[in-house]
């Protein structure tokens, strides 16, 4: 079920993936994606839907019905929603309600997804100035131009959105009982991820059993520790691919692998690129 008053102004943007068929094995597709600039009478309800979507307010504010409450859509917050809930989004006010918004798909599956959906849900604060509304905002104009390339960067920069909200939501959701050891896993990762450090260096650092560690650090983030440190290292490298003219060789050390040949492995399994390819692209 979808039905909807696109009441939306001239500047907007609504990008399509043209590529979608020949793309779907890269970890994340963006399907489409645009920046709405919503007049009053904008409105979407819709059900049973196919994608996830991401929307971010950039300014004004929109609201949201889902899960039979209504959420105030401010400037700087997130919303993250599963497409088997039913969901009406609207302007809010007689001002224009500016943000940015896409629907994708991602190969970690639905429990990954819904892993970033504050239980109970309620819109993530980000705040106005802060690097996921600059990813979001990239990820539109790339789709734009309908090159595979574009699909592969956007894959990556929806990769590191996640990467920050996993973060985020690590540092949010651990108990008192548990706050000082999310802490120490991350600080240790985060100091640690150029070495050559394994999963019973992690635990030994939050002085926890590996067991426990794995079950609580999954239990908030979705993923393991070993995984997160995988992801921390290669957007590590994304950014050194993209500010340096370091050698493939020479950032592979640098975010803890101990041959480049295993670096560009995971690089390409994770992204669908190369090292060499992706710093080219990001590049032009």
């Amino acid at each position: 079920m979808l039905n909807y008053k696109l009441d939306i102004q001239k500047q907007s943007l609504w990008y399509t993936n043209q590529n979608y068929d020949d793309m779907k094995s890269v970890p994340f597709l963006v399907v489409e994606a645009g920046e709405f600039f919503a007049n009053p009478t904008f409105y979407t309800n819709r059900a049973g839907h196919s994608f996830f979507s991401m929307m971010y307010t950039v300014s004004g504010v929109g609201k949201l019905t889902y899960q039979n409450r209504e959420y105030s859509l401010k400037k700087g917050s997130l919303v993250i929603l599963d497409p088997q809930i039913p969901q009406s989004y609207a302007s809010a006010s007689s001002k224009t309600w500016q943000f940015t918004w896409l629907n994708f798909l991602s190969s970690y599956g639905d429990g990954f997804n819904k892993q970033l959906i504050e239980e109970p849900f309620r819109p993530i604060e980000l705040g106005s100035d802060n690097p996921v509304a600059k990813d979001l905002k990239q990820i539109v104009d790339n789709l734009e131009k309908p090159l595979k390339e574009n699909d592969l960067i956007n894959s990556a920069l929806l990769d590191g959105i996640y990467m920050k909200l996993i973060s985020r939501k690590m540092h949010r959701e651990a108990t008192p009982v548990n706050d000082s050891y999310s802490d120490r896993v991350l600080d240790y990762i985060h100091q640690h991820y150029s070495e050559d450090i394994s999963i019973d260096d992690i635990s030994q650092a939050a002085n926890l059993s590996k067991f426990y560690l794995i079950k609580v650090f999954r239990d908030i983030t979705g993923v393991t520790p070993y995984e997160y440190l995988i992801s921390y290292r290669l957007f590590q490298a994304k950014k050194l691919l993209k500010s340096t003219d370091d050698s493939i060789d020479a950032i592979s050390e640098r975010v803890g692998y101990n041959n480049s040949s295993g670096f560009i492995r995971a690089f390409k399994k994770r992204f669908n690129i190369t090292p060499d390819k992706y710093r080219n692209i990001r590049s032009q």
